[in-house]
């Protein structure tokens, strides 16, 4: 967990134990505890998960562009190659699976996933 989602973590902490009345049971301020912080912990791990996908799919990339010059899907420009063409895809590649994925996809949803993108964004 970054610095950050720490700062955090601890402030939803001591602002919910401040809620509550004086005399709380130590058993049921550590449940609160333990309930904000397991919300933290399975946030932080769908980030890293997610993270992991994102690069899968863009290591998708060229790949795949390669597979659709190869087989006559695409068509390069005048000195034009698959890298640059795939190059040109990576950010709307990423932006895309960042909007779409949850983290609980599979590396061959993801690559679906991608051939889609890569085929709306060349327009084929």
């Amino acid at each position: 967990m970054s610095s950050f989602d720490q700062k955090q973590a601890l402030e939803e902490i001591r602002l919910a134990l401040n809620r509550l009345p004086v005399g709380t049971a130590e058993a049921d301020m550590e449940a609160i505890r333990n309930r904000i912080v397991e919300k933290f912990k399975t946030s932080y791990e769908k980030q890293r998960r997610v993270a992991k996908l994102i690069q899968c799919g863009v290591r998708e990339i060229y790949p795949y562009v390669r597979t659709l010059v190869e087989k006559g899907r695409l068509e390069l420009e005048n000195r034009e190659t698959s890298y640059a063409v795939a190059e040109s895809l990576k950010k709307s590649v990423s932006e895309a699976l960042e909007d779409e994925l949850e983290g609980t996809e599979s590396d061959e949803d993801v690559k679906c996933f991608v051939h889609e993108v890569v085929r709306e964004e060349l327009d084929i």
